[in-house]
């Protein structure tokens, strides 16, 4: 793999020499290498000059420059020595980048901005659903005639005007193999990311990641970036005179990166891009808009996805405390105003008896300062109004809606608390699996609701991609 078709998906490494902006004409030989589930690093003959940080004098640097055996120029940003040794013949040192850049140089970070980023996801082409292959079989039985044509698609760009960039879905066609006994065809999708002005490579990536977990979320499976290349500037090419952008491929580790990526079908996805492909600029919008409000709900309802080794109990209370935050932010609303409530608080406060300890007071007011907000209970209940009655008894699998979320919070309560008195009835750990695939669906229901995907229509997908059916339990014995 050369330099230019390095992927955030695939090892990588290649020789060359390395230097610090501020002393060009010190360069130290050194091969780069990249793990998906590590930093970048380069192994260099000898040390680059600067200040030692830490107890072992190892130094740091915030850009590093670099040219590969091949002539592709290399910037390293965020840079640690990790290791240094002395032979007997030269000194050799180890260095870690976060991210690394092949194909351009900047001096500095503040430096380090972009004018379009293209990125490609996993899964991305199925989710889109498009065909571009047309196949022409024989009209005869014996006739040897077959062909297949590509037919390149038109790009599809979707405007996020309150954030100031747009999302463009485009076509990638690729050959290889061609030999007389076969031939490869393949096709991909990637989407490019554009703003109005320059941007930092943070502000592409938080976008990217952004991005990630609405597709996680529209496909109800893990979805990784595999590649990023960022446009830095423009050319004229001498041969047509036309101007042609200037691109470098960016690396660095991803998070969640050891999530299982399983290849998908369209008919799988129940989200597909023709499913909603009416609600997609309205879909963006409120995502991009919305989401550092409701960073939290999306965190705690992909973790478990992106995490898949979580434990039911973990499961279990990470989709309730989601729950009681999206009511918060979203549907909000309390017992009393805090100006009503303060002095309800302040006469609890002193009625709490003076012999008992300190500690013991200060719970006590904690618990007495948030007296004013809904209940668990209140909350799930507002919640499951927005669902309907009906729409709550398909994803209980025929439960009563009050029912089930009776057994729900005491089951919270003892998990919490140990609550003696909820024991009794709490959920046994096989009765978890069943209401933590309640639980997703009701808080998935939720969230496609924030961003304009209407419960009806989710529900109708869910059904048909086979999403809302119970999975098979099994005992100990390996039998249902």
């Amino acid at each position: 793999m050369n330099e230019r078709e390095a992927t955030l998906t695939d090892k990588f490494d290649v020789t060359g020499h390395w230097w610090l902006p501020s002393s060009p004409d010190q360069k130290a030989c050194g091969r780069l290498a990249f793990d998906p589930h590590g930093d970048a690093t380069v192994e260099l003959d000898g040390r680059l000059e600067g200040k030692s940080k830490g107890l072992r004098g190892h130094k740091a640097w915030p850009i590093v420059l670099g040219e590969t055996r091949n002539g592709v120029l290399c910037t390293l940003a965020i840079v640690e020595e990790r290791a240094t040794s002395i032979g007997p013949r030269i000194q050799t040192s180890v260095v870690s980048a976060a991210f690394c850049l092949l194909g351009c140089h900047f001096d500095n970070l503040d430096a380090i901005q972009f004018m379009s980023c293209e990125a490609d996801y996993s899964n991305l082409t199925p989710w889109l659903g498009r065909r571009p292959f047309d196949e022409e079989l024989p009209s005869e039985i014996n006739s040897t005639r077959f062909s297949v044509a590509y037919k390149d698609l038109p790009n599809i760009r979707i405007p996020v005007k309150s954030q100031g960039f747009s999302l463009t879905f485009g076509s990638w066609f690729r050959t290889g193999g061609g030999t007389r006994f076969e031939i490869e065809m393949k096709h991909g999708e990637s989407v490019v990311l554009r703003p109005r002005s320059k941007r930092s490579l943070r502000w592409f990536l938080e976008r990217l990641y952004e991005l990630r977990h609405l597709l996680t979320l529209l496909m109800m499976e893990p979805s990784r970036l595999e590649r990023i290349r960022v446009q830095f500037g423009k050319h004229l090419e001498p041969t047509t005179r036309k101007m042609r952008g200037d691109f470098a491929t960016v690396l660095f580790r991803q998070t969640y990166d050891e999530c299982e990526i399983q290849e998908m079908h369209e008919f799988r996805i129940p989200f597909h891009f023709s499913a909603i492909n009416k609600q997609m600029p309205k879909i963006l919008e409120n995502w991009f808009g919305n989401y550092d409000l409701l960073q939290t709900v999306y965190g705690l309802f992909l973790l478990p996805m992106y995490n898949q080794h979580l434990n039911i109990e973990y499961r279990f209370l990470s989709y309730l405390q989601a729950l009681e935050a999206l009511h918060r932010l979203s549907v909000g609303g309390s017992y009393m105003t805090i100006e009503e409530y303060d002095k309800t608080r302040k006469a609890m406060d002193a009625s709490i008896p003076s012999g008992i300890e300190n500690d013991h007071t200060q719970a006590l007011k904690s618990k007495i300062k948030y007296g004013y907000e809904y209940s668990l209970r209140k909350r799930l209940k507002d919640l499951a109004g927005i669902i309907g009655r009906s729409g709550m008894y398909r994803i209980t699998d025929g439960e009563d809606p009050e029912k089930f979320l009776r057994r729900v919070v005491e089951t919270r309560n003892y998990l919490t608390h140990h609550d003696q008195n909820s024991k009794s009835i709490s959920m046994s750990g096989k009765d978890m699996v069943k209401a933590n695939h309640s639980l997703r669906l009701f808080l998935m229901l939720l969230i496609l609701q924030e961003i304009c995907i209407p419960v009806d229509l989710a529900l109708e997908r869910l059904d048909e991609s086979g999403l809302l059916r119970y999975p098979v339990l099994l005992d100990r014995d390996g039998l249902p």
